[in-house]
Parts: C-alpha cells; sequence; structure tokens
C-alpha cells in the first residue's frame, strides 16, 4: 500500500490522487502478509499482518476513525465504511540494522491497530492511551523531528497523522 502523510506529501501525490488508484472493495485479507517499507530511513525494514491479529472495532472506535483525517473528511469527500481492523504487534516488525532507536523502549507491545476502510484507506492507530507510546510511535512514523511536531499537530486536529492506502494492484 501506499503511505500519506499530510507532513511529508506536500508537492506530491495529493490523497485523491492516490485514491484514484485504490483497491474497490477491500477485504482483510487483502493486508494479510509481510510488507517491505521501501523508506531507507524508517527504523522498520518489515511488518507481517496476520489472520489470527485480527481485532474488533466497537461502534465508538467506526465514529471516530471516520471523522475526518489528513484535512480530508472520510464520511464526506472519502466516505466509506469500516471492513475490520488487524493489530499488529511490535514482535511483527523487523528493523534496519542491529540497533532500535531509544525511542524503541516506550512502545508498547501491542504497538498498532490496522484499520482498513472500504475505499481502500487503511488508518494507523496506537493501541493504547500512554504518552510515552503514542509519542514513540509517531517518532517512528516520521522522518525526522520537525515532521514529528507536524504529525503531532495535525494528529491532535484529526487523530491520525498517517494512512495508507490499499492500491488496485495490492501494493
Amino acid at each position: 500500500f501506499s503511505i500519506y502523510s499530510e507532513a511529508t506529501s506536500k508537492g506530491t501525490e495529493t490523497l485523491q490522487e492516490i485514491l484514484n488508484n485504490a483497491k474497490s472493495e477491500p477485504t482483510l485479507s487483502d493486508l494479510y502478509g509481510t510488507w517491505q517499507i521501501d523508506n531507507d530511513t524508517h527504523p522498520c525494514l518489515q511488518f507481517t499482518l496476520k489472520q489470527e491479529n485480527e481485532i474488533q472495532v466497537d461502534d465508538a472506535e467506526m465514529h471516530k476513525l471516520s471523522e475526518g483525517c489528513c484535512s480530508h473528511d472520510i464520511t464526506g469527500i472519502f466516505q466509506s465504511s469500516v471492513v475490520g481492523a488487524i493489530q499488529l504487534p511490535l514482535h511483527e516488525t523487523k528493523l534496519r540494522g542491529n540497533k532500535a532507536p531509544l525511542y524503541f523502549r516506550w512502545i508498547k507491545p501491542e504497538a498498532y491497530k490496522f484499520v482498513l476502510h472500504r475505499n481502500g484507506i487503511i488508518k494507523f492507530v496506537p493501541i493504547g492511551e500512554a504518552i510515552t507510546h503514542k509519542l514513540a510511535l509517531a517518532r517512528l512514523d516520521s522522518q525526522g523531528w520537525f515532521d514529528l511536531y507536524k504529525n503531532i499537530s495535525h494528529a491532535n486536529k484529526y487523530t491520525c497523522f498517517c494512512l495508507g492506502v490499499l492500491t488496485k494492484d495490492g501494493t
């Protein structure tokens, strides 16, 4: 899938351009497997999503997850319902190099919930409320410290700062 972040997507593809190539009516099984991260500055090399890690999305989360994201309203222009969610435990990630960044010590074992929407959008939601956990995940997903600041500001407004889009060719 393609990753879209307000902090890093200025001057590149817009969310609408990415969605034009999104897979219609995706299922959670489209997400199963090992995904490579081709950004060499990201500390993770790959992660694996498995069927046994499917988790429930309750009604309150469904509403929250479709409120607004990345300066766009998913319930408006990008209207879409939730297909389901898969947990990404930290042990299902593989790091680049031999040493984890210092902020990894604050990431909880549960790490993320990947929430798939019918329009192909995948929202990454931190599992847990600990601020150190959320900040460590935000740093993990930011290209640098300045992007971390922009991503946190954006997340405070839209509940996320980064999302994926499952493309028609399954990448």
